[in-house]
Order: structure tokens, then sequence, then C-alpha cells
């Protein structure tokens, strides 16, 4: 039997172009983008990194957030003050819920059974909304204007950050005020770290990023940074990528304790997202600025531009769905 030796080099070049079409996107899936001057939501193919569609939506919709499963995306409405459900079948809007006057920001339970909704009006409502019926079930006051919420990995409490220097630390059964602590101002990004031992409070007004032991909500370290929003950890724990300096985003090692690199971005506005991609191979970074109309996706292994996704509006919050 002869072997065509023409046959098995183009055999060799399909796969190994198939090789590198694969190491160089993202798993399957779809990246959600919400559009906060607008009343939508962008739809890019994770695959091709090209726009695939748009969900209609309330008016200026801010955070973002899925059910375990990704059968579900709950959308805060920052101009009515609902949060909308998203069936990602259909991608229609199949359900919603009242939680204040401006739902800027929401945190969703890991069993998928509450949300933590925060409303950035005057009146500083917190609501806790059963997914099951979309009722608020619970509410409470924040000090102030509140601007940030994040429920601990256990589910246990709720982080609420507000425009001044405090955060209210509640129990989410009941929604009862536990404790009060002082952190910078203007703290949009609560994260914990991927093993749920340290709290991460990034402050655009004062340009620090300040870490509480989850344990003990003492301060553990403090970290210059810059007054751009945007801060997410690597799938290992072991990077963690934020925003600032101003047109940059810096990736820092945790475990060398070192900038690792600053990769350009050109958004000179503070808010800002940044997210990795469930199988950690890239990361995308939304400028939220009228003239970056755009996310930005970088290879997380060599820190460098895979690709510029040009959108038709202002993009604010991302969430993957696999």
């Amino acid at each position: 039997m002869r072997i065509d030796v023409n046959v098995l080099i183009a055999a060799a070049a399909m796969l190994l172009l198939a090789i590198t079409h694969s190491q160089a996107h993202a798993e399957g899936g779809r990246l959600l983008v919400s559009n906060n001057h607008d009343s939508s939501i962008t739809v890019v193919d994770a695959d091709i990194l090209e726009v695939a569609g748009e969900i209609q939506t309330g008016n200026r919709p801010s955070e973002l957030v899925a059910d375990e499963g990704g059968a579900r995306v709950y959308a805060a409405i920052y101009g009515t003050g609902e949060v909308q459900v998203i069936d990602t079948a259909s991608l229609k809007v199949v359900g919603k819920v009242k939680a204040g006057e401006k739902a800027y920001a929401l945190d969703i339970t890991r069993d998928g059974r509450r949300l933590v909704v925060i409303d950035s009006s005057e009146k500083g409502d917190i609501s806790v909304v059963d997914t099951a019926s979309m009722k608020v079930i619970n509410k409470a006051k924040a000090l102030q204007m509140p601007v940030g919420v994040r429920i601990s990995p256990d589910g246990k409490t709720v982080i609420v950050t507000n425009a001044e220097d405090k955060a209210q630390v509640f129990n989410l059964d009941g929604l009862v005020p536990v404790r009060e602590i002082s952190v910078p101002r203007e703290v949009y990004e609560v994260v914990y770290s991927k093993d749920g031992k340290m709290i991460y409070f990034k402050s655009v007004a004062d340009q620090e990023i300040v870490i509480l032991d989850a344990a003990t909500l003492e301060v553990a370290g403090r970290m210059s940074a810059d007054n751009i929003d945007g801060l997410a950890f690597s799938g290992d724990g072991k990077e963690m990528w934020y925003g600032g300096p101003e047109g940059f985003v810096t990736v820092y090692s945790l475990a060398e304790n070192k900038e690792l690199a600053r990769l350009e971005t050109r958004c000179g506005h503070i808010f800002q997202d940044i997210l990795f991609s469930p199988d950690g191979r890239q990361v995308f970074v939304s400028p939220g600025a009228e003239d970056s109309k755009s996310v930005l996706v970088f290879d997380a292994a060599t820190k460098t531009l895979v690709k510029q996704i040009n959108l038709s509006k202002m993009a604010r919050n991302l969430l993957f769905l696999k």
C-alpha cells in the first residue's frame, strides 16, 4: 500500500491548525456584555470572538450573574430598579422583580436560590430575592449609597460597600447587620481569593487595594493601585489582574509578590470589568468608556492582546456562559 506524502502533510497541517485554534480560544460558550447606556446585552460567540446577537432588556443593564448550571442569567437594571431574568436557551427576558429605584449590583448564592441586590439610590436598600418565586423576601438599609456587594463563599454573610469609607457585613439569613468595617472610599470591587481566606477591596477614590483576612475581617495588607476599576484572579489563584494605571491593566503575581506585566487598554474611565474564561486561557477586559466600545481579549499565558471585539455600544459588565 502506497502512502501519499502530500496527503499526510495536508492532514498534519489541518491537525496543527485545529490545535492552534483550540489553544488560542476559550472553551465553547458565550460572553455576555451589559450595555450600560442602552437597553440591551450583547452576546459574543466565545469560539470565534465575534458578536452573535443581542438581548433586549430594561433601561441601563448593569451587573450580570448566572445560576450554577447557566440556565438563567440575572441582570440588575439600573434605569428601572428591577432584576430581570434571562432564559439562556431563548436569550429572552422571562421574569422580573422590583428591587429598589436603581438596581446597580447583585450577587448570587452558589446554590442559585437567592440573590442579593443593592439599590444605589439615596434609599440605599439591600434586597434578598428568592429566585424560584422571583420575589423579594427580605430587605435592609445600607449606611449610605451602596455601590458593591459580595456573598461569602460559604453563603453565610454578605458584604456591602458604599461610596464613602465603610462596609457592612450582614448575615444572609435575616439580613441582620453584624459588623461595620473601615475600607477605602468607593469600593466597587469586592473579591474573595480563590481559597476564600482573603477579601480584596479595590478603591477607586483612594487608589489602593486593601486585603482583609476573611475570618477576622482585619487588614492583612495594602497595595497601591490607580483609580481604574476591575479585579480578577486566575483560576489557580496565583495571578491577580486589576485595572490601572490609566490606560492599562496590571498583572500581579501573588506567589512571587511582584508585578508581571502592564497591558495597554487605552481606557481612562474608572469603570472597567475583568473576567477570566472558565478554562483560564483568556482574559476579557471591558473598558467602560464612550469612546471604547469594545471588549479586549488577552492570552492569559503570554499576556498579549489576542483580539479587540468591537461593539456598537458601551460595555459595562461581563459574564461567561459555558
